[in-house]
C-alpha cells in the first residue's frame, strides 16, 4: 500500500548531486538542520539554522537555463526557524527568522528567485519568534513570540496575528496592524483549519486546555474561545476589546480542568494535523484518539490496537486516510484514521541503519509526507493500488477511495503545466480561445506522480517499471485484478484515459493536443443538465475554470445563461427581463437561475458561482444583478414586499454567503461597497451596523456618513449607527476638519446633552473623576480638534435645552 522511496526517484531536482553532497559533508557548518518542501522546491537549512539552500525541480530532459538565480542564504545572524509556502500558484515563499523578520521570495521558471523584501512581525521589542504559520484561507499570518527577559513560570509568550495579502510587490505594505490574541501564556503550537485556528499550549498548562480563534472578515468576527477537552467551549471573548490573558482564563476554569485532568483518555501525548483537511488528531497515552475540526470535538473517535504502544513513538503524522507514527525500533506504523486498525508496518532498519530519522512535509496542491536523516531524504509513496483496501471494511474502503477525489483539481493543474511546458501553448483567457483541461479526472496521487514525473525510464527507473507493470496487467483481461472491482473500476478507467492523454501531450500527437477544449466548450458541457458527470466532478471543473480563467468563465456563463454581455472594459450589459409581463416564463435561463437558487438543473450552484466571479471582476454591478434576480424571483413566486421580509431565503443572503473577502477582488473598494449594500438589505441581524463597520474598516468615510444619513429616523438603530461613526472619526485626528459639518448632519434630533455625554465616555475618560465630564469637555483647549469639535456641539445642545426648558 505504502512504501518509502528516495526523494530523487519522484522529484526531479535540477542539482541532485548538490543535495547528495550535503549529506556527505563532514564539517559542522555543512550539517543538515531542517527540511521544508513546497510544490517544486526543496529547502534545506544548515549550520544550526544559520544558512539555507533551495533546490528547484525541472521537467525531465530539460536543461537548466543559464543565469537563473538561486536562493541561497550563506550566513545569517538570526536562526531560520520556518519556511512558509502557500498552495496558491506563483505565490511568494516566506522565510521566518528567530528575530521576527519574515523575508519574502518569489520564483519564476525563467529568472529563478527574487528577494521581494522583509516584514517585521514581532509586536514587543527584544522579542523572539518561536512559531509562525500562514493561514492562506483567511489571509493571515499568525505567530508565537516570547520575551528574552522572561519570568520563571514559563508563561512569557504571546500569540499575535496580522492580515496579509500575498502579492509579489510592495511587500512592506502587504501586512496590516498587529493584533494580540493571547498573552502571558506558555509556548503554543498553531494548527490552521478551514473552520478555525487551534492554539494548543504546552506545559505548564492545565491538561486538556486549548483555544480556538474564529476570524471572518465578511462577518467582522474576531473571537477567541477557551476549551477544555471533553467538555467543549467554556469561555468566549471578543478580541476587538483586549487580549485574552492565559492565566485569568485558566483560573476561571479551574473547577473544570481539575476534574478532567484525572481522566486517562484525555492525557494527550501527541498531536498530528492532517495535511489536506486540517483536522487535528489528539493521541492519548492509552491509545485513544480524539479529533478536533475547528471547534468541533469528537472524543474517543477511534482507538489503536494493543500492539501499538504510543509511549514508544517519536513523531506522528496524518496523511491521506492513515494516521502514522515513527517508533523507536525504526518502524513506521500506519493506522486507519477512521477505525484505528493497524493497516501496515514499514521496517526502516535497513534504510536508516542506526541514524535517527525525522519527519518533513511538502506543502502545496498535493501535500506529501517524508522522512530524513543524516543519510538522505525519503518520501512516503502510495503504490499497489489493488491492495489499498485490503485491511479495511467495505464502507471504509469506499470512503477512502472517494477521498482521492480531492486531488482532481491538483492533477488537472499539473497536467496543464505539463501541456504548456512541452507543447509551448499556454492558457489564453480570451473567450472561446483558451485551452481548458481535458474532462477526464484523475484521482490517485501515487499513480499521477508516476505518470507526470516518471515517464523517462533512464531518469526514473522505478516509476517507469511500476507504470509498465500496471499497463501490462490491464491488457491481461477486461476486468482489473483487484478485490474491489466495482468501486475501483471507474478509477482505473480514468487513470488509463489520463495516461493516453499524457502520452499525447509528450508526443504532441493526440487529438486533445491538436484540438484542445476551449473555455466556452467546457462551460457548456458543465451546464448540460443531461450530462452524466457527477455534481462533485462538475464543481471541481468549474472551480478550476474560475480560478485559472475567471474573465473567460464569467463571459461564457453570462452568454450561456442569457444574462448579459461582458465587454472588453469589464462592464456587463445586462439583458432586460420582461418584468412588466403578467406572467414570467420560469424556464427562461435568467429567470430559472433566480427561482431555483441556490441550486440549478445542472447540479451546480450557478447563482453563487456568477456572484463570486462578478465580485472578483466587476463588483460594482453585483448589487444590480442580485436585485434583478430578486425581482424575477418575486414575480414568478408571487411574493409581496411584506411576505418577502418574512421569507427565510433571500438572494442577497445567498450571495453574501458565497462571497470571499474584499481582498480577493480586483476592485477592492467596489467589493467593499457591494458587500455593505448587500448587508443592509439582508435578513441578517444588525446588517446596517455590520455594513457601517465594514466601510469604516476600509476608511470609506463619505460612504459611511451617507449610510447613517439614510438611516436617520431618530430610532435606537440611528443612535447606534451615529455612535459608531462618531467614535471612528474622533479616533482619526486628520479627518476631523474635513467631515465636521457632514457628521453633525447625522446627529439624531431627539438626543439630549446627557445622552450625548454618555456617547463621549466611551472615547474620552475623565482625567479627574471628581470633575464632571461636561466641564472637562468645555475646558479643553481650542487646538484640540477632536474634543474641541465636540464642545461646540455640546454647547449647542445645552442652549437648545435651556430654551425649551428641559
Amino acid at each position: 500500500m505504502f512504501s518509502i522511496v528516495a526523494l530523487q526517484s519522484v522529484l526531479p531536482l535540477e542539482k541532485e548531486k548538490d543535495v547528495d553532497d550535503l549529506f556527505n559533508s563532514d564539517t559542522a557548518a555543512g550539517q543538515v538542520h531542517s527540511l521544508w518542501g513546497s510544490t517544486g522546491h526543496l529547502f534545506v537549512s544548515l549550520n544550526e539554522g544559520l544558512a539555507l539552500k533551495a533546490f528547484d525541480t525541472a521537467p525531465v530532459d530539460q536543461k537548466v537555463q543559464k543565469g537563473k538565480r538561486a536562493l541561497a542564504v550563506h550566513q545569517t545572524a538570526s536562526e531560520i526557524i520556518e519556511v512558509c509556502a502557500l498552495k496558491k500558484k506563483n505565490a511568494p515563499v516566506y522565510i521566518a527568522h528567530r528575530n521576527g523578520t519574515l523575508k519574502a521570495w518569489s520564483y519564476s521558471d525563467s529568472g529563478g528567485w527574487v528577494h521581494l523584501g522583509n516584514i517585521s512581525l514581532c509586536v514587543k521589542q527584544q522579542a523572539e519568534l518561536h512559531t509562525v504559520t500562514i493561514d492562506e484561507g483567511r489571509g493571515r499570518v499568525i505567530w508565537v513570540e516570547g520575551q528574552l527577559r522572561s519570568n520563571q513560570d514559563g508563561c512569557h509568550y504571546s500569540i499575535c496575528t496580522r492580515t496579509m495579502t500575498f502579492e509579489s510587490t510592495d511587500v512592506k505594505h502587504s501586512v496590516g496592524p498587529a493584533l494580540t490574541l493571547l498573552q502571558n501564556c506558555p509556548k503554543c503550537a498553531l494548527y490552521c483549519s478551514p473552520l478555525a485556528v487551534n492554539i494548543w499550549p504546552s506545559d505548564p498548562c492545565p491538561k486538556g486546555m486549548y483555544f480556538t480563534w474564529h476570524s471572518d472578515a465578511y462577518l467582522l468576527k474576531n473571537q477567541l474561545d477557551t476549551h477544555i477537552l471533553g467538555h467543549g467551549r467554556c469561555l468566549s471573548e471578543d478580541r476587538a476589546s483586549a487580549a485574552v490573558d492565559f492565566k485569568t482564563a485558566a483560573s476561571k476554569l479551574r473547577h473544570i480542568w481539575a476534574r478532567k485532568a484525572t481522566q486517562p483518555d484525555l492525557q494527550v501525548v501527541a498531536k498530528a494535523c492532517h495535511l489536506s483537511t486540517g483536522v487535528l488528531f489528539l493521541v492519548s497515552s492509552n491509545g485513544h484518539v480524539h479529533t478536533l475540526s475547528g471547534a468541533e470535538e469528537s472524543v474517543n473517535a477511534l482507538k489503536f490496537p494493543a500492539s501499538v504502544n504510543v509511549a514508544d513513538s517519536t513523531g506522528w503524522f496524518a496523511y491521506r486516510f492513515v494516521l502514522g507514527a515513527l517508533f523507536k525500533d525504526h518502524v513506521i506504523r500506519l493506522m486507519s484514521n477512521t477505525s484505528g486498525d493497524l493497516l501496515q508496518e514499514l521496517d526502516l532498519s535497513s534504510v536508516f541503519a542506526d541514524a535517527d530519522f525525522k519527519l518533513w512535509s511538502i506543502m502545496g496542491m498535493i501535500p506529501r509526507i517524508g522522512f530524513w536523516s543524516s543519510e538522505g531524504i525519503w518520501v512516503l509513496q502510495m503504490d499497489n493500488i489493488e491492495n489499498v483496501a485490503s485491511g479495511m471494511s467495505s464502507p471504509e474502503a469506499a470512503s477512502t477511495l472517494r477521498d482521492f477525489s480531492e486531488d482532481r483539481l491538483a492533477a488537472r493543474t499539473a497536467l496543464q503545466g505539463a501541456y504548456e511546458a512541452y507543447s509551448g501553448r499556454s492558457n489564453d483567457e480570451g473567450r472561446g480561445k483558451g485551452v481548458a483541461v481535458p474532462q477526464q479526472g484523475f484521482q490517485n496521487p501515487g499513480l499521477m506522480v508516476s505518470v507526470l514525473q516518471g515517464a523517462d525510464a533512464t531518469h526514473k527507473p522505478q516509476a517507469s517499471q511500476a507504470l509498465q507493470s500496471l499497463y501490462e496487467r490491464r491488457e491481461d483481461g477486461a476486468e482489473p485484478e483487484t478485490r474491489l472491482n466495482d468501486t475501483i473500476g471507474p478509477l482505473l478507467q480514468q487513470y488509463w484515459a489520463l495516461h493516453r492523454e499524457k502520452l499525447g501531450v509528450w508526443d504532441a500527437s493526440s487529438d486533445e493536443a491538436q484540438k484542445p477544449f476551449t473555455i466556452q466548450e467546457a462551460v457548456l458541457k458543465l451546464l448540460d443538465s443531461s450530462s452524466t458527470l457527477s455534481a462533485h466532478l462538475k464543481r471541481s471543473e468549474m472551480t478550476y475554470l474560475s480560478l485559472n480563467a475567471p474573465v473567460a468563465t464569467l463571459a461564457c456563463l453570462l452568454d450561456a445563461l442569457n444574462i448579459g454581455k461582458l465587454d472588453d472594459n469589464g462592464h456587463i450589459e445586462f439583458h432586460a427581463i420582461p418584468l412588466d409581463q403578467e406572467e414570467l416564463d420560469p424556464s427562461l435561463p435568467p429567470v430559472s437561475l433566480a427561482v431555483k437558487a441556490p441550486e440549478s438543473e445542472s447540479g451546480l450552484p450557478l447563482f453563487e458561482i456568477v456572484c463570486r466571479l462578478m465580485f472578483r471582476e466587476c463588483p460594482t454591478q453585483l448589487v444590480e444583478f442580485v436585485n434583478m434576480c430578486q425581482q424575477a424571483r418575486d414575480k414568478v413566486l408571487d411574493v409581496s414586499a411584506f411576505s418577502r421580509k418574512k421569507s427565510t431565503v433571500q438572494l442577497c443572503d445567498i450571495a453574501l454567503g458565497s462571497l470571499p473577502g474584499p481582498d480577493h477582488s480586483r476592485n477592492q473598494e467596489g467589493a467593499v461597497l457591494a458587500t455593505a449594500k448587500l448587508l443592509q438589505v439582508s435578513a441578517m441581524s444588525h446588517g446596517s451596523l455590520n455594513a457601517l463597520k465594514l466601510l469604516l474598516k476600509h476608511k470609506l468615510w463619505c460612504e459611511a456618513i451617507c449610510l447613517v444619513q439614510e438611516k436617520a429616523d431618530n430610532t435606537q438603530t440611528h443612535s447606534e449607527l451615529f455612535h459608531v461613526l462618531l467614535m471612528s472619526i474622533l479616533q482619526d485626528r486628520e479627518i476631523v476638519p474635513e467631515y465636521y459639518e457632514r457628521l453633525w448632519a447625522c446627529l439624531p434630533q431627539k438626543i439630549s446633552s446627557l445622552e450625548f455625554l454618555k456617547l463621549l465616555t466611551t472615547h474620552h475618560q475623565p482625567s479627574n473623576p471628581r470633575i464632571h465630564l461636561c466641564q472637562q469637555v468645555l475646558c479643553r483647549p481650542q487646538d484640540d480638534l477632536q474634543i474641541g469639535m465636540v464642545r461646540e456641539q455640546l454647547i449647542s445642545l445645552l442652549g437648545r435645552e435651556k430654551l425649551t426648558g428641559q
